[in-house]
């Protein structure tokens, strides 16, 4: 290889780890400069960025102007976490300082702007300033980015930027001075700030970023002094001590989880100029009672959900929708009035209202959603109007105390767990075009005595009735061509059954454990009957068989002593197969033929 290639290969070499490595600097005045500081040429190569540092014997972080030759312009002030109880000079070649603040970073307590001392920045740098108030504002935008525990917001300031103060221990101080003049706070700047215990936001902000105040958990009083239009989404959500806050007259949306997890809010009043109030608003909050503005017109999802301490509610005259688990787990709640104009109520809007007794459904309501009801111990009767078209699954389940219920025409089939676990529950009044009985629809309704099935129903589903202790007797109409598995299952009292003409088969475990069930009578369209269909059927000792072809699973059938066929013993040798030929060998087969 020849001198020139090797010259070139070693400056080459040289150049490229110039680009790709930091530097660390000692400096030697130790009076000054006894911090190593990181350091990486910016995007342009032109200059240098602090990137961090890695100790210091002194107090004080001076950042020069210059180094190796290059000035210094930039700093990521997130690696100035090391700098606890230092006092930062930044000087007047900075123009650009990159900040980042992650919330879910594990120790989020160890960043910057919660543990430096003091800030100072070059009077003479044309991009930033701190006015001896140990923050760092831009100049352009008088948008105040970092701050200290011993911050003041200067009188200048027109921005609280995102973060800035995100938590800042405030030096064990309880308040902060916002002074007149602030425009906008942006989202999350006070975030977990957990000594700020009162705060006054002056008449000229002008808005509040979303997540502003969040897990400010020791925030007890708020004035809001401006003329707000919307508070954001989750502005206050955490803030478990806070008690007292006034909502302006100008407000006109309250959006998503803005007050979420308030524990210690007990009451607040809204202004007659909301018109929107967002999923979540309220939610596992402490209120207590609440009137909802003429304008509000929808009851947005869990805008009270697990409000455990409200019991009074007003609803605008003007509300159209109850929205998703809207007052879900409301436990103090006894009774609420509905307005007329309510045409949704949607699913588990109050489910598990425990102490709930009383509630109307408005005249022109047309759904009521899966669990809107369910868990409503407490209800005993409710009114279902003639303009319901849906109830949806598990709507009134768990309603121990509900004794009648009369669905409406306009419904055309029982949804799933509808009335599951309404244990006491004696009477159902089911119209004429209902055309189906999903699965569980009255599953271990103990009190159920009897129920009059439609003509135009089609099908029962499985568990449909399954555990009705006290039901005696059923006549499944001549419409049913389907039961399901398992639908009259442990029906302990039902003595009579009659199957309807055009049932094609008996599911596995139907009448199983019907202990009371005496004779049954297989109509002629039943090809086959299932595993376990009348299993602990202890009464059980006659069956009647109509059907032409017919297959008979095993453990079908443990206790019966006759058989009675509608046919000859020719024509049951062709069409009829029994598994369980140890059970054929005992019983007495009688032959009508």
């Amino acid at each position: 290889m020849k001198v020139k290639d090797i010259i070139l290969l070693i400056f080459g070499f040289a150049f490229f780890t110039l680009n790709s490595i930091s530097f660390e600097i000692v400096f030697e005045d130790e009076d000054i400069y006894d911090t190593v500081l990181k350091y990486e040429l910016t995007e342009n190569k032109r200059s240098y960025k602090v990137v961090g540092i890695t100790k210091s014997s002194t107090d004080d972080i001076v950042i020069p102007e210059i180094y190796d030759g290059l000035p210094v312009t930039e700093i990521d002030w997130n690696s100035m976490k090391r700098s606890t109880n230092k006092n930062i000079f930044i000087p007047k070649t900075i123009s650009k300082i990159i900040y980042q603040f992650d919330p879910y970073e594990k120790d989020y307590s160890d960043k910057a702007n919660t543990s430096i001392k003091k800030i100072e920045v070059d009077f003479s740098n044309p991009y930033y300033y701190s006015d001896d108030c140990n923050v760092i504002v831009e100049k352009k935008t008088h948008r105040l980015i970092i701050t200290s525990p011993l911050s003041t917001i200067p009188s200048t300031t027109k921005i609280i930027g995102s973060y800035a103060f995100a938590s800042n221990k405030l030096n064990g101080a309880s308040e902060i001075k916002l002074p007149e003049g602030i425009r906008i706070i942006e989202p999350y700047a006070f975030y977990n700030c957990s000594y700020l215990k009162s705060l006054s936001i002056p008449d000229s902000v002008i808005k509040i970023g979303e997540g502003c105040f969040t897990s400010c958990d020791q925030l007890s009083r708020v004035d809001l002094n401006c003329d707000l239009i919307s508070i954001e989404k989750e502005t206050f959500y955490d803030c478990s001590a806070l008690k007292n806050i006034n909502i302006p007259s100008t407000v006109i949306e309250i959006k998503d989880s803005a007050f979420y997890s308030c524990e210690s809010l007990s009451n607040i009043e809204l202004p007659d100029s909301v018109e929107y109030i967002g999923n979540y608003v309220f939610g596992y909050s402490g209120l207590k009672e609440i009137v909802l503005p003429e304008k509000v017109k929808v009851i947005n999802e869990s805008l009270f959900y697990k409000c455990h301490e409200l019991s009074n509610v007003r609803l605008s005259d003007s509300t159209r929708i109850i929205g998703k688990s809207a007052f879900g787990s409301c436990s103090s709640l006894t009774d609420l009035y509905l307005p007329e104009k309510i045409e949704y109520i949607y699913g588990g809007a109050f489910s598990w209202c425990e102490k709930l007794e009383k509630i109307n459904i408005p005249s022109q309501t047309k759904e009521i959603g899966s669990e809107a009801f369910s868990g409503c111990k407490s209800l005993k009767s409710i009114d279902l109007p003639d303009s319901l078209t849906s109830i949806g699954n598990s709507a009134f389940s768990d309603c121990e105390k509900l004794k009648e219920i009369t669905i409406p025409e306009g419904i055309s089939k029982i949804n799933t767990r509808t009335f599951q676990n309404c244990i006491q529950l004696e009477r159902v009044y089911l119209p004429e075009n209902i055309t189906s009985i999903e699965a569980s629809a009255f599953d271990s309704c103990e009190k159920l005595e009897n129920i009059d099935l439609p003509n135009g129903i089609t099908s029962i589903g499985n568990s449909a009735f399954s555990k009705c202790i006290s039901l005696s007797s059923i006549i499944i109409p001549d419409s049913v061509t389907k039961i399901g598995a398992r639908a009259f299952m442990d029906c302990v009292s039902l003595k009579e059954v009659v199957l309807s003409e055009n049932l094609k088969s008996i599911e596995n475990n139907v009448f199983c454990g019907c202990i009371s069930l005496e004779s049954i009578l297989i109509p002629s369209k039943v090809e086959a009957i299932r595993r376990e269909a009348f299993a602990e059927c202890e009464s059980l000792k006659v069956i009647k068989i109509q059907s032409e072809t017919l297959s008979v699973y095993s453990d079908t059938f443990e206790n019966i002593e006759k058989i009675i066929y509608y046919g000859s013993e020719s024509k049951w040798n062709e069409n009829v197969e029994f598994d369980d030929k140890k059970l054929l060998a005992r019983v007495e087969l009688i032959f009508t033929e």
